[in-house]
């Protein structure tokens, strides 16, 4: 009777190791609520391809805003609201509805790209380098994230990369190769 007695309470945790793990928890839930209340919200993320073209016909594809819906999945339409000899103000139709984005032609082989949604601020530099096997498209992206996303930004860098890869380098690329095999 005394044995099953002290078994049972050796599967106790002493006060002590409870008091250990609860500071544990405690400690851990204040320093993730520090690391995110300074989280500013903002990202940098850069992703890169290389596309089979010249420079020029790159570029050429990436300034045409009359065809971004036809070129990029999330744009349903463009309307052009201003323009000035190095920039164009434009209205998106979105997936997520209408936004203002601002295309600015910086040189030949940069083009700055500033976009205005709900979910964030983005400032988007695409550079395009002339290399041996045809283009190197590059998108620096600057996003500052609004609200409740703002605690997010250390978690999102690889799918920022990802998107931008997937929704703006693989369309670009599939036109611009798809044009020169098809002697455009």
């Amino acid at each position: 009777m005394r044995q099953g007695l002290i078994k049972s309470e050796s599967y106790l945790p002493s006060k002590a190791l409870r008091f250990i793990v609860i500071m544990l928890i405690v400690l851990s839930a204040g320093f993730l609520f520090a690391y995110l209340k300074r989280c500013d919200g903002v990202l940098h993320v850069e992703a890169s391809t290389t596309i089979k073209a010249p420079r020029t016909n790159v570029v050429e594809i990436y300034e045409d805003y009359r065809n971004w819906p036809n070129l990029f999945p999330t744009i349903k339409a463009v309307r052009l609201v201003r323009e000035d000899p190095h920039s164009k103000v434009l209205e998106i139709d979105h997936i997520e509805g209408r936004v203002i984005n601002i295309l600015t032609i910086v040189s030949p082989q940069e083009v700055v790209l500033e976009e205005f949604k709900k979910k964030y601020d983005g400032k988007f530099v695409n550079r395009f380098e002339a290399v041996p096997d045809g283009t190197r498209f590059t998108v620096a992206a600057d996003i500052s994230l609004k609200g409740f996303y703002k605690p997010l930004a250390p978690f999102l860098h690889d799918y920022i990369r990802k998107q931008i890869t997937v929704f703006v380098l693989n369309p670009v690329k599939k036109l611009a190769e798809d044009s020169k095999t098809d002697g455009r």
